[in-house]
């Protein structure tokens, strides 16, 4: 595990990709008070009445220029302690939501998925398909891509 923590640039990849492709494709709440939609808002002075249900949307928060410069070019770089995105504003990148009610797995996904990646990297290299990819998702419970996500694996020469 303690080498997992030393994978930094793994890190910001991740993150990236999260932002790109978020694994929930919507987050729930209900408004427990009035509230006025800040200027930074494209329905800016817009009320949200108490009781009101509101969906956010990661997928579209992630692709937001606004937020992310470039926003479709894959940049882990956006991550780095430097210019941080979270640190900018920690509700502008939220895979995981965030708040009191964020996703308890958290750290543990982000775990699993470097173990993951790691060891794929460690034999492998990875090559995108010669195939068009269709970039077409389906919102269930979790974003999946609707036909798959092709890679070639190349087996690394020791």
């Amino acid at each position: 595990m303690a080498m997992l923590n030393d994978m930094s640039y793994l890190d910001l990849v991740i993150k990236e990709t999260l932002r790109l492709y978020p694994s929930v494709p919507m987050i729930g709440r209900k408004m427990i008070q009035t509230t006025e939609i800040s200027k930074l808002s494209s329905i800016d002075g817009k009320i949200l009445p108490a009781g009101a249900n509101l969906i956010i949307m990661p997928f579209f928060l992630g692709r937001d220029a606004r937020y992310f410069p470039d926003p479709e070019r894959f940049d882990p770089e956006r991550f780095n302690v430097e210019r941080s995105a979270e640190k900018a504003n920690p509700y502008q990148y939220i895979p995981f939501s965030a708040g009191p009610r964020n996703c308890i797995g958290q750290k543990f996904a982000v775990a699993e998925l470097k173990s993951l990646v790691s060891k794929v990297l460690r034999h492998y290299e990875i090559l995108p398909s010669a195939e068009k990819q269709d970039e077409s998702f389906i919102a269930e419970l979790i974003l999946r891509p609707e036909h798959g996500v092709f890679v070639c694996l190349k087996p690394r020469a020791y």
